[in-house]
Order: structure tokens, then sequence, then C-alpha cells
């Protein structure tokens, strides 16, 4: 069997292909565009990338705009090591790779550090033990430094969010790479590091898991935290092509690197390991913050967008963490229909479209849109505060002291009560 890629934008392409003994065969494919982003302003990013050479032809090749290369891979400041004089590289008008970049890992702990610059020693006396003591000290050092969550499940994650310094969470990971058959585990969709699923709760597959590692985004979304979603497949330390976990980012002016991560940090993104979701709320960009003055409701009109490689299964309206609209049909891509939301306080939403493939879990999110009504600009939900509590009781935080993070979460809870 002939598989032929090149991101989600085109069409892929499958056929049975005879070969022989002792004879050359030739195949000609062409592939077929569904659809040009980068002319529309979106341009994609992989957020988790180890492969270090032949960058340029690996972009062209997967049809990706940026790849920030890891280049610093242990649990201490890259202080020792020199950055280079050139940290971006572009390879064509629209295509860049960045080298000087840090993934700070030591089970059960991860942050991703993008656009290092010089990182000095701690202050005397200081004992950077644990990432969030690095994250502190790295964001005292390079306030502009961004720093990323890869894996969302890990158990330190809810004292790293609780800091206020992470920039970005990863909801489309190497959980879910495009080939689990042969990657981690031989394919264990409850395999690899950090807090599975509760099989009371979740179906223990991939589909399972995804909607696992999007609750834990929404909890955080809940407790008052503005984090954009990326994607990021880990290309390099697994069998997924780079790019198959991506992020994409709109920009209204050039393409460089520095506009790439501001809009990112705009929220102006959506994320896929394969459908392709355009949305706009009221006509505006994921990111926005409606902020609703009047004494009416606020009402927020859907211009919903959908195509890809695999069908649709359903389109669905996430708000505060809830599914309120599934959008089913056997024909779902182009233009979709859904019913307006309807604010009378503050909250969130965001668009998800899930695909039909059923050995792993393929889907799209946009990132949220916020509504701010009234004096209560960012509600927080008693019950999502608890479920980090609850994570704290059962599986700490990690190195760093689960009493500081239980500190920090209970406080949330007394803003509500």
């Amino acid at each position: 069997m002939l598989r032929v890629t090149r991101g989600p934008e085109y069409k892929r392409v499958e056929r049975s292909v005879d070969i022989f003994p002792d004879e050359t065969t030739e195949v000609a494919v062409s592939l077929e565009r569904i659809t040009d982003l980068a002319k529309q302003g979106w341009f994609s990013g992989d957020t988790h990338v180890h492969i270090e050479q032949n960058l340029g032809l690996n972009l062209l090749a997967e049809d990706l705009h940026l790849a920030p290369v890891i280049s610093h891979n242990k649990n201490q400041l890259p202080k020792k090591i020199r950055p280079p004089e050139k940290h971006v590289y572009r390879t064509a008008i629209d295509r860049l790779y960045t080298i000087y970049n840090w993934e700070d890992e030591l089970y059960p702990e991860s942050v991703i550090y993008f656009n290092l610059g010089t990182l000095t020693d701690s202050p005397p006396g200081t004992k950077l033990e644990n990432t969030v003591d690095r994250l502190l000290e790295t964001k005292r050092q390079q306030p502009d430094v961004w720093a990323h969550i890869g894996v969302v499940n890990l158990v330190s994650v809810p004292a790293l969010v609780a800091t206020g310094k992470i920039d970005s969470i990863e909801i489309v990971s190497h959980a879910f790479s495009w080939w689990m058959e042969s990657d981690y585990r031989q394919g264990n969709p409850i395999g690899g590091w950090g807090v599975m699923p509760d099989p009371k709760q979740y179906p223990q597959t991939f589909r399972g898991r995804g909607f696992f590692h999007q609750d834990i985004y929404y909890h955080y979304l809940n407790c008052g935290f503005r984090i954009p979603p990326t994607g990021g497949t880990a290309a390099g330390v697994r069998n997924s092509p780079l790019g198959f976990c991506r992020t994409y980012v709109h920009l209204d002016g050039d393409f460089t690197n520095k506009a790439w991560w501001d809009s990112l940090a705009a929220g102006r993104v959506f994320v896929t390991d394969g459908p392709l979701l355009l949305v706009k709320a009221n006509g505006k960009l994921p990111g926005e913050v409606f902020r609703h003055k009047d004494k009416t409701p606020f009402q927020a009109q859907l211009d919903i967008w959908v195509d890809g490689n695999d069908s649709i299964e359903s389109v669905q309206i996430v708000r505060d963490g809830k599914v309120v609209e599934s959008i089913t049909g056997k024909e779902l891509h182009g233009s979709i229909e859904s019913h307006p939301l309807v604010f009378n306080e503050s909250g969130w939403f965001l668009v998800r479209a899930i695909s039909n493939v059923k050995k792993n879990f393929i889907f799209a999110s946009t990132g949220p849109f916020y509504v701010e009504i009234g004096d209560q600009p960012r509600p927080m939900h008693r019950e999502d505060v608890r479920f980090f509590l609850d994570w704290i009781d059962k599986y700490g935080v990690g190195q760093y002291s689960s009493e500081k993070a239980r500190k920090f979460y209970e406080k949330l809870l007394e803003q509500i009560e």
C-alpha cells in the first residue's frame, strides 16, 4: 500500500502498488490541494520538534511554515551554552525554523521554552530543583521568553499553570501520533507519561484520552486562565511526520517568527491533527474578547467552515467546558450552520470538529473566544477549581511543593465563595 501525504491542506493518496523482484516500478502521484490557508492569512507551525537535519526540505515536504527546533534538552538552565548569533533561518519566503529552544524535561515534569536569549547563573543560594522554580527564574531573567506545556496531563502542570507564566498548552500532541500501532507502547492508548483518564468517565481508547486532554484544558479556562492551545508532534522522537499535529496562526501582515508568536499570544489560532476548521464569531477570529456593556444579552453568530481528508463525524460548540450543540450528518464539509450563542453572563466558547477515524483521535479545535459581561469578566467555576485540588491530593505536583500549589487553588476557591 502506497500512502502519500503533504499535510492536511492536500488530498491524501492511497493506492495498491505491485512490486516484482528484479524490476523497477515507477509510480506517478499528483496531490490535489483542498485549500491554501496561507492565502487567507493562516500559517502553520509545530510546537514540539526534535528534528535537526534537512529542515528546509522537511518544511516544504510537509507544507509546514514554522518549526522551532529543541536544541537543548536537559532539566537545567542552558546557561553555559551561548545562544547562536542567528536564531531564525528562513528557507523560503514563507518557511522558517528557529534553533535556540529548550525542553526542560524530567519525568513527571516538562516545559518547553521558545526563542531563548542568554540565561545566566541563578541568584546565590537559589536551588532550581524543579520545573516550577526553573520556570520562575527563566521568566525573571527573560520575561518575553515563551513557556509552553507540551503534555497537558503531566502531574506538574497544575503547579506550572498556577504561576501565571505559561504561554500555551498543547492539546493536539504526540499522544495521538500518525500510526499508533508502531509508535509508543505498540499503540497503547493509555500508555506514556502523566495522569491517565478514569475508565469510569472516559473510554480507554485514543478518543477517550483525547477528550480527557481537552477537558483538562477546559478546566484551566474555567479557572479564569486565558492560555491559547497548540498542536505539536514530537517529530524526531516519534514516528509521526513533522507537522502531523499542527498549530495554525492567523497573521494580518507578513509572516515572521515574531509575528507568528505574537498572534498566537492573541489567541488567533486553531489546532489540528487532521481536519481544517475556520471559525469566526460576529466576524471576529478566535481569541477575540467581546466586552458587552448593554443590559441586553450578548449574542454570538458563528461562521464555520470545515474540510479535510477524513469524513467529519460531528462539529461541536463547546461553551464553558460543555458541548452545547453537536452538528452531525453525512456531508459535514464546507460551511456549517449552527445556532447563535446567547450569553447573560461572562464565559468562553470554542468550536471543535471530530473525524470518523476510529484507530486514533483525529480532530481540530479553535482557540477560545471570550465574553465579558458585568463585573465578572473572568468567571471561575467551583467544580473546576476543585478538580485541581483533587488532582493535587491524588497525584501531587511532581517535585514541586504540593502545599504551595494547593494554596493557590484554595485562594481561587475563596474568591468564588
